[in-house]
């Protein structure tokens, strides 16, 4: 009898810990690394061939709604946001193989005041929005920085709430190579 019970309360602790581990996850920003390898004559012939990482920070897991990243690479980076319950660490790892993609312009508010409309694009395997303008990124960044509130309304959803954690330890270590973060490199 004492064994069952042990194993019982073996396996209560067990899924309350995974459980706590997954709404932290879903609390804070969480780093993920891609790498992508350009071929072909339309690519230029320093990047050809060579592996390139994608370093990358998102919000939430596979359960929330809103989540939002931010990527960083060749000294570029950009914002993407999921309405939907989306793996956004499954779509960073998958960032060679996007499928089709279009283009969209979601209504997006921050703070309450409409953006100008810009245009973003929507890959529809995933159910994920990437910006198109480094700005439009920017305005991103900087609300994370600022606690504000962005919403996004995109077609056939009303608006939803973009899940943007707090400036952590994690959001704060990202994107060196693009010039952002507390270890940013400054272009030259």
């Amino acid at each position: 009898m004492k064994y069952i019970l042990s194993a019982l309360i073996t396996v209560i602790f067990t899924q309350h810990a995974l459980a706590a581990e997954q709404t932290a996850q879903a609390e804070g920003w969480s780093p993920h690394v891609a790498y992508i390898t350009w071929q072909g004559t339309g690519v230029k012939s320093d990047l050809r061939g060579k592996r390139i990482p994608i370093e990358a920070i998102y919000s939430g897991n596979a359960e929330t709604e809103g989540d939002v990243a931010f990527s960083c690479y060749i000294k570029s980076y950009a914002a993407s946001f999921a309405p939907g319950p989306v793996d956004l660490e499954d779509v960073l790892g998958q960032v060679a193989n996007t499928g089709q993609v279009k283009l969209r312009r979601p209504d997006i508010k921050i703070n309450g005041e409409k953006m100008k409309r810009t245009d973003w694009i929507y890959l529809p395997k995933h159910g994920v929005y990437r910006a198109r303008k480094k700005s439009t990124s920017a305005k991103f960044y900087n609300a994370v920085i600022r606690g504000d509130k962005i919403e996004a309304k995109t077609k056939g959803r009303d608006y939803t709430t973009l899940n943007l954690p707090p400036v952590d330890r994690v959001f704060k270590n990202f994107g060196s190579e693009c010039g952002l973060g507390a270890h940013a490199k400054k272009a030259k």
